[in-house]
């Protein structure tokens, strides 16, 4: 059977709607995720076979997308790369815009920042000219954090609070709401604690926890609950019902990110903990974790974090 290639600039409906619905799946835990991978395989050998070139960039960014997710650095920068061609290839400079951020976060993980910089200023300044509040909101996000672990927290402050600004004016029902709000309240958590300024960090963390318990997604919940321990870790006496013990949301951040196996997050979760209960004289503990942290940012090749988590186990043993 004969095949045209498709010159079009978008996915097909229902192809978008499905390659959404292998997402949705796995991030509510309703499919683990080799077998979200293997859906989303499959649909980009369907895009393949009709030349379908949108299509076959929505499988591409998806694939990258969970990848990313889970810690597969390198292997998501191949398909976020493939995504990026193709959709310049139609002429569709919104995912374009989104695949410069997706490139960009990737770097950002595996510690390459003057990379990650360059793509989050291209898909902000890009974003900023066609209009597009959401991505320029991401690209805010994401440099914000990056900037907060170089330690520039003004620039971290600028960057997330401006972020923050725009996720206010997207819809109620955009499904990228939550998961953004969420990882910017985490964010100013860990910026006003290093300000030492815990009363805002912990009404920052409890706005996280609000958020998670309402939407009840693993995501969301990890980095909630993760902002929520760190916060507790300075606060003696914590209010509107929670418990005292930081290791309670440690755990709890802990279990929602093994939910759906996001691998470079239960890294980062455990390096939060250890540095925690190196901080309370639980060093035995504290080193048990680190070790286990330190065996996923070399596995995946996560630089930055492997080199936080070297520098700790040094203060540890």
């Amino acid at each position: 059977m004969s095949s045209v290639r498709f010159v079009g600039n978008e996915p097909t409906p229902d192809f978008y709607s499905r390659t959404a619905d292998v997402i949705s799946h796995w991030e509510v835990g309703q499919l683990p995720f080799d077998h979200a991978m293997e859906s989303l395989r499959e649909l980009r050998l369907e895009a393949d076979a009709t030349q379908h070139t949108p299509n076959q960039a929505r499988a591409e960014q998806m694939l990258g997308y969970l990848l990313t997710l889970r810690g597969a650095l390198v292997q998501a920068v191949r398909h976020f790369e493939r995504n990026r061609a193709l959709f310049a290839e139609v002429g569709n400079r919104r995912r374009v815009i989104i695949a410069d951020l997706n490139l960009g976060e990737t770097y950002r993980q595996r510690g390459d920042f003057k990379r990650a910089q360059a793509y989050f200023e291209k898909a902000y300044q890009s974003s900023r000219e066609i209009g597009d509040r959401e991505q320029e909101a991401v690209a805010l996000c994401n440099a914000g954090q990056m900037l907060l672990t170089l330690g520039d927290l003004a620039g971290a402050y600028s960057a997330l609070t401006e972020s923050y600004e725009l996720v206010l004016q997207f819809p109620a029902d955009d499904p990228d709401r939550t998961a953004i709000m969420c990882e910017l309240h985490h964010a100013l958590t860990i910026l006003y604690l290093r300000r030492g300024e815990v009363i805002p960090a912990w009404h920052a963390a409890k706005l996280a926890y609000r958020i998670a318990e309402a939407v009840q997604k693993p995501y969301e919940r990890g980095f909630a609950c993760r902002a929520v321990a760190e916060a507790l870790h300075h606060l003696a006496h914590p209010d509107d019902g929670f418990e005292a013990d930081p290791d309670v949301y440690f755990q709890a951040a802990l279990s929602a990110f093994q939910d759906i196996q996001i691998e470079g997050e239960i890294g980062r979760t455990l390096l939060a903990h250890a540095r925690s209960l190196a901080d309370r004289g639980r060093k035995m503990t504290a080193a048990r974790k680190l070790r286990a942290a330190m065996l996923i940012f070399a596995r995946l090749g996560m630089l930055e974090d492997a080199a936080r988590a070297a520098e700790l186990q040094r203060d540890v043993l």
